[in-house]
Protein backbone atom coordinates (compact mmCIF):
# COMPACT_ATOMS: atom_id res chain seq x y z
CA UNK A 1 0.00 0.00 0.00
CA UNK A 2 2.95 2.39 -0.80
CA UNK A 3 0.56 4.89 -2.71
CA UNK A 4 -1.16 5.90 0.64
CA UNK A 5 0.33 9.16 2.59
CA UNK A 6 1.44 7.87 6.36
CA UNK A 7 0.45 10.97 7.75
CA UNK A 8 -3.16 10.45 6.06
CA UNK A 9 -3.93 6.72 7.22
CA UNK A 10 -1.89 7.38 11.00
CA UNK A 11 -4.34 10.20 11.33
CA UNK A 12 -7.27 7.53 10.80
CA UNK A 13 -5.37 5.43 12.83
CA UNK A 14 -5.97 7.51 16.00
CA UNK A 15 -9.51 6.38 16.07
CA UNK A 16 -9.79 3.26 14.90
CA UNK A 17 -7.95 0.04 13.45
CA UNK A 18 -7.18 0.60 9.87
CA UNK A 19 -6.65 -2.29 7.19
CA UNK A 20 -5.00 -1.44 4.16
CA UNK A 21 -6.64 -4.03 1.43
CA UNK A 22 -4.93 -4.47 -2.10
CA UNK A 23 -7.45 -6.63 -4.21
CA UNK A 24 -6.60 -9.82 -5.71
CA UNK A 25 -3.95 -9.75 -8.39
CA UNK A 26 -3.05 -6.16 -7.25
CA UNK A 27 -0.10 -5.08 -6.23
CA UNK A 28 1.67 -7.68 -3.97
CA UNK A 29 -1.62 -9.70 -3.84
CA UNK A 30 -1.91 -13.11 -5.52
CA UNK A 31 -4.27 -14.20 -7.41
CA UNK A 32 -6.68 -12.97 -10.62
CA UNK A 33 -7.65 -9.43 -10.93
CA UNK A 34 -11.47 -9.02 -11.01
CA UNK A 35 -12.77 -7.87 -13.91
CA UNK A 36 -15.51 -5.15 -12.56
CA UNK A 37 -16.09 -2.72 -9.88
CA UNK A 38 -18.47 -5.37 -8.35
CA UNK A 39 -16.28 -8.24 -8.49
CA UNK A 40 -13.76 -5.97 -6.66
CA UNK A 41 -16.67 -4.78 -4.34
CA UNK A 42 -17.22 -9.05 -3.47
CA UNK A 43 -13.37 -9.76 -2.83
CA UNK A 44 -13.65 -6.46 -0.21
CA UNK A 45 -16.60 -8.42 1.38
CA UNK A 46 -14.75 -11.70 1.51
CA UNK A 47 -11.62 -10.58 2.90
CA UNK A 48 -13.34 -8.20 5.42
CA UNK A 49 -16.15 -11.47 6.50
CA UNK A 50 -12.56 -13.70 6.55
CA UNK A 51 -11.11 -11.21 8.94
CA UNK A 52 -14.48 -11.73 11.03
CA UNK A 53 -15.08 -7.98 11.22
CA UNK A 54 -18.76 -6.69 11.95
CA UNK A 55 -18.93 -3.37 10.75
CA UNK A 56 -16.63 -0.92 8.74
CA UNK A 57 -15.90 2.74 7.58
CA UNK A 58 -15.14 2.25 3.45
CA UNK A 59 -12.46 4.49 2.22
CA UNK A 60 -11.47 4.13 -1.56
CA UNK A 61 -9.60 6.75 -3.74
CA UNK A 62 -10.02 6.79 -7.50
CA UNK A 63 -11.42 3.52 -8.60
CA UNK A 64 -11.13 2.19 -4.74
CA UNK A 65 -13.65 5.01 -4.22
CA UNK A 66 -16.11 3.11 -6.71
CA UNK A 67 -15.67 -0.15 -4.98
CA UNK A 68 -16.33 1.37 -1.45
CA UNK A 69 -19.18 2.72 -2.65
CA UNK A 70 -20.18 -0.64 -4.33
CA UNK A 71 -19.00 -2.48 -1.46
CA UNK A 72 -21.75 -0.07 0.31
CA UNK A 73 -24.07 -1.29 -1.64
CA UNK A 74 -23.69 -4.79 -2.01
CA UNK A 75 -23.11 -5.05 1.25
CA UNK A 76 -25.38 -3.16 4.04
CA UNK A 77 -24.76 -5.30 6.77
CA UNK A 78 -21.23 -4.53 7.03
CA UNK A 79 -21.12 -0.87 6.04
CA UNK A 80 -20.88 2.01 9.17
CA UNK A 81 -19.86 4.60 6.63
CA UNK A 82 -18.18 5.18 3.37
CA UNK A 83 -16.12 7.67 1.71
CA UNK A 84 -15.07 7.88 -1.94
CA UNK A 85 -12.39 10.65 -3.01
CA UNK A 86 -11.38 11.35 -6.65
CA UNK A 87 -13.40 8.44 -7.80
CA UNK A 88 -12.56 7.44 -11.32
CA UNK A 89 -15.54 9.54 -13.43
CA UNK A 90 -14.90 13.01 -11.13
CA UNK A 91 -11.12 12.83 -12.50
CA UNK A 92 -11.96 12.40 -16.13
CA UNK A 93 -14.68 14.92 -15.74
CA UNK A 94 -11.90 17.60 -14.48
CA UNK A 95 -9.50 16.43 -16.58
CA UNK A 96 -12.08 17.47 -19.42
CA UNK A 97 -13.00 21.01 -18.25
CA UNK A 98 -9.04 21.43 -18.00
CA UNK A 99 -8.92 21.36 -14.38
Amino acid sequence: MDHWDAALTDGFAQGREVILFNNAGVSSSSGEVPTSIEEMAQHAAVFIDALGIKKVDALGFSMGGLIAQQFTIDRPDLSENSSSWARAQEVRAAAAVGR
